[in-house]
């Protein structure tokens, strides 16, 4: 320590896996969390519901990716922030639409949802 600056050495190699291990821990929390929900959500959800988890897990999505620079990603985190993304992204359009009608039949909104992504793969 130098007056009121102080110094700390810190090894590369520790800080990067610090580094990788906070931006895994929070990936798979929150995705964890997100794809919970997205599969249990059922006709009672609403418009408020869908809208604050809207707005947080863009929230934790932005921040994740803030990480992005600092780790390298291997096949499995592309995966977990694939789906993450593809999660957040599936709730937006979801609060999209229950904004353009009252209500949204989930079952059915899920059934078009699947039917879209196999027409795409197909």
């Amino acid at each position: 320590m130098c007056g009121n600056i102080a110094i700390i050495s810190v090894n590369k190699d520790e800080y990067k896996k610090a580094q990788y291990d906070n931006f895994r821990r929070q990936l798979e929390f929150h995705d964890r969390n997100l794809n919970n929900f997205v599969n249990s959500m059922d006709d009672e959800v609403t418009k408020k519901l869908l809208k604050d988890k809207v707005k947080y897990y863009t929230k934790e999505l932005n921040n994740i990716s803030s990480l992005l620079p600092l780790v390298n990603l291997n096949k499995q985190d592309k995966e977990l922030l694939n789906r993450f993304s593809k999660n957040v992204s599936t709730l937006e359009n979801l609060l999209d639409q229950l904004r353009q009608s009252k209500r949204i039949n989930i079952k059915k909104f899920w059934e078009n949802l699947k039917t879209d992504i196999n027409d795409l793969i197909g």
